[in-house]
């Protein structure tokens, strides 16, 4: 089988292309694959959505290529669909230079809110059309799929860890042995946009000044300055002498980050499709403090692997990470439990190989079945 895939692979390491690297690595042991990569390579995440001329010159080179790879047809077309309507203008195009006899599944999140806008509602039908099927990470992505994207059929397919931040449960005994005598450290592991929650993190913080904790905050920031100004809003809030801002850390070199942690604090608002860093940090062994919001539920359980809190509400947040602090080595213990086991990479990419490789309706995933992770 011969499949053909235009989307992005590291580098840059976003959560996108290190979790599509990890399934065409299963991929690749049962199908030709060949790939059109679509990784913006110039632009940090900050500028996306911008129309730099050499990022218009470098999506018409990667049509160009892809077009060339229809030839002949392959079996299969493999892509990430845009949420942007710059995105979806040129999967718009790309779709058009895919055989009709050719199956295409898409893999996505949040696409569907292109059809709020009127302007484009016709053209993201269309291409919604051409898909057979659209795999999403969650039942909150497919929830939100199923409302808004008439006739696609939605399957739900989690995340799996990349193989380079996967821990063994001895490698996350001797972890939580290691930083025992230490004070517990919480991390805070995302790219620095408010609505992630790290400057609620740090109010939330600065009210459990008396009990001892550490605190890292690791992520990109949209500029130097915005990261002065939170260096500086830590010293105002009393959290200098134990609060660090390492910036963006290399995904191959987080490995060390995770081990180190006690709590992974994750108090988005953002409606996030999956939340990666948290499944990454609770196979370490992390205590997970986040939202009871979005997909964030579907992987850390209240109560047992950690905390969620309802977005935006700081006493609460306080209360949980005062909570998560005082039990991180039982509430880490069933994290890493969770997920060894709902969470387990084999059956995912086994389940991953079966939607590319198997026509929709003959076997495999359908949405009619349960998906391959228990729910709460």
């Amino acid at each position: 089988m011969r499949v053909v895939c235009l989307l992005p692979l590291p580098p840059p390491a976003t959560g996108q292309s290190i979790v599509t690297a990890t399934f065409l690595g299963a991929l690749r042991g049962h199908a030709d694959v060949e790939v059109v990569d679509t990784a913006d390579r110039v632009h940090v995440w900050r500028r996306m959505g911008t129309f730099p001329i050499a990022r218009v010159a470098a999506w018409a080179a990667r049509l160009v290529a892809f077009r060339r790879r229809m030839t002949p047809a392959p079996d299969v077309v493999y892509l990430t669909p845009a949420s942007s309507v710059a995105g979806l203008l040129r999967d718009a195009l790309a779709l058009a230079l895919v055989p009709r006899t050719v199956r295409i599944v898409a893999h996505a999140g949040d696409f569907g809110g292109l059809f709020a806008r009127r302007s484009v509602r016709a053209l993201a039908r269309w291409t919604a059309g051409r898909y057979e099927r659209v795999l999403v990470p969650s039942r909150f992505s497919a929830d939100w799929l199923r409302r808004t994207v008439p006739n696609v059929r939605v399957e739900e397919l989690p995340n799996p860890v990349a193989p380079a931040l996967r821990f063994t449960e001895r490698e996350v005994d001797a972890a939580r042995r290691a930083r025992q005598g230490r004070p517990p450290h919480v991390l805070f592991l995302s790219n620095m946009i408010p609505a992630k929650g790290y400057d609620a993190l740090a109010v939330a913080l600065s009210a459990l000044r008396d009990t001892p904790f550490t605190v890292s905050f690791v992520g990109a920031w949209a500029s130097p300055a915005e990261r002065a100004a939170f260096e500086a809003r830590l010293g105002a809030l009393g959290l200098a002498d134990r609060a660090t801002v390492t910036g963006p850390v290399p995904h191959d070199a987080l490995r060390p980050v995770l081990a180190g942690a006690s709590v992974l604090a994750f108090p988005s608002a953002m409606p996030e499709s999956f939340g990666m860093g948290m499944l990454e940090a609770m196979g370490a062994g992390c205590a997970v403090v986040s939202t009871d919001h979005a997909a964030a539920p579907e992987i850390a359980r209240d109560g047992l692997d950690g905390r969620l809190v309802p977005p935006g509400d700081t006493p609460a947040l306080i209360a949980a990470l005062a909570d998560a602090l005082a039990h991180a080595d039982r509430y880490g213990a069933s994290a890493a439990s969770r997920a060894r086991e709902a969470f387990a990479p084999e059956p995912l990419l086994a389940a991953f190989v079966r939607a590319i490789t198997v026509p929709a309706g003959s076997s495999g995933l359908s949405s009619e079945s349960p998906p391959p992770v228990p729910h709460v």
